[in-house]
């Protein structure tokens, strides 16, 4: 997407929004923004997103600005819708005076010749225009949420023509203090009565099917109700988070009947896209659009919605199963897959560490030459130093052996010297003993002498 649309000057002017006596710029570019190739709004110098607060302390002022960007945010969007989508506007009502204030709304150049299908969008109330589903979403989001671009280029591709209403703009200021309503298009309803009177019966296609959003389903369900030869061409009708009540707005019963058969509203919740929510009696099955936030709801419904328009059935029990399975099945598809991701990334990392190890042993083994040579020098050095010691511990032990031998030679000769001594003195002392014990031997002669003289 070009960040700035052709001719986006001369579309919206180069004048300046007065607002309460607030001057504001007309076009993107002096608001000093554009849309870059996301389709989000970014500052033309920092490339950073819209910022609401410019002045601190003045609510007021930051919200002015905010609308008068709003408006440029509208006239930028019919600008894409035409160079983008390649849809054409077409002015109404088709009678008026060049003084009467009319109104528009924009159709693809082949809806008066599609014979197959036509799809209409519809948005919700508010400040909204044609080819949008919430202004917020497109000024801090990007286009692809915001917008209805991407419905009106998806249905292109599936081979539809498209209409796109603008029921909100309903009247022109004169001034500050008057505003003039549009005829045919002072209201929604009103404006979508009139196209379809006035166009959209005309158009040759086969079927029509409706997409509207929020007050677009009230819209919807106020035209179809009223026009039955609108209700013969329409096949179905997707609705997102619509605040409709067809049991309540509707009396008769065959034509409650007839939406029952061809509408789905896709409902906030926090339930997955598709889920079944309710159904009360009388009117249409309600299931999750996948969010909460109801301005989200047909972004997030997108590819729901055009699967339910591709299908061959309407609308039964069967057909609500099969959006929930088929969700079902996505998210089991998505857990699963996400569990394979999760095992290819452990596999990956255990791979990572396997590798980084290798690369270690590798590097080692490239350095291993250098090591070589420094562990055989170490080894050399070593053997070196224990032949050292080795010697060392000889020559000691030589030494101790010499001296060992010296002290050996003194201590024999004093023992030699001393056992000398020792038989000298324990030769006398036997010759004693020997003396001592023949003593007796010399008296026993007397003993006997005496005895016989006895």
């Amino acid at each position: 997407m070009s960040s700035k649309p052709a001719d986006a000057d001369a579309l919206m002017g180069t004048t300046n929004e007065k607002c309460d006596d607030l001057t504001f710029p007309t076009t993107l570019e002096g608001f000093g923004y554009t849309f870059n190739t996301e389709g989000r709004i970014e500052d033309i110098e920092t490339g950073k997103p819209f910022q609401f607060v410019v002045r601190e302390d003045d609510r007021q002022f930051n919200q002015a600005r905010y609308e008068a960007l709003g408006k440029v945010v509208d006239e930028t969007i019919f600008q894409l819708l035409e160079t983008d989508c390649g849809l054409r506007k077409i002015e109404i009502p088709f009678d008026k005076d060049e003084e009467e204030p009319g109104s528009f709304f924009f159709a693809s150049e082949d809806c008066t010749e599609n014979k197959e299908k036509l799809l209409v969008i519809i948005h919700g109330s508010g400040v909204v225009r044609a080819g949008q589903w919430s202004r917020r979403l497109i000024i801090n989001n990007n286009l692809e949420q915001g917008s209805q671009i991407p419905y009106i280029k998806k249905a292109q591709e599936l081979g539809y023509a498209v209409l796109v209403t603008n029921g909100n703009h309903n009247a022109v200021e004169i001034d500050r203090w008057t505003r003039r309503r549009i005829r045919g298009s002072s209201s929604p309803e009103e404006h979508m009565e009139y196209v379809w009177r006035h166009f959209l019966s005309k158009c040759p296609a086969k079927f029509i099917d409706v997409m509207a959003h929020s007050y677009g389903g009230v819209v919807t369900v106020s035209w179809l109700s009223q026009y039955e030869n609108a209700r013969e061409k329409v096949r179905k009708i997707a609705f997102t988070d619509s605040v409709h009540s067809i049991s309540l707005e509707i009396a008769d019963a065959e034509t409650r009947t007839w939406f029952e058969q061809r509408a789905i509203n896709w409902v906030s919740s926090n339930e997955y896209v598709g889920k079944f929510v309710r159904k009360y009696r009388g009117d249409i099955f309600c299931v999750s659009a996948g969010t909460i936030t109801h301005e989200e709801t047909s972004w997030k419904s997108f590819a729901q919605i055009f699967a339910f328009f591709e299908s061959a059935e309407g609308v039964s029990d069967d057909v609500i199963a099969s959006l929930q399975k088929d969700e079902e099945s996505e998210e089991m598809t998505s857990e699963e897959d996400e569990g394979e991701e999760q095992e290819e990334e452990r596999k990956g990392q255990e791979k990572e560490k396997v590798d980084e190890e290798k690369e270690k042993v590798d590097e080692d083994l490239v350095d291993s030459p250098q090591k070589d040579e420094k562990n055989e020098e170490m080894i050399r050095d070593e053997e070196k130093e224990k032949e050292t010691e080795k010697d060392n511990d000889e020559k000691q032990e030589n030494d101790a052996e010499k001296t060992d031998g010296k002290e050996k030679t003194i201590n024999d000769t004093q023992n030699e010297k001393e056992a000398a001594g020792e038989t000298e003195e324990n030769t006398n002392v036997d010759d004693n003993e020997e003396e001592k014990e023949k003593q007796p031997e010399k008296e026993s002669p007397k003993l006997a002498h005496e005895s016989t003289a006895l």
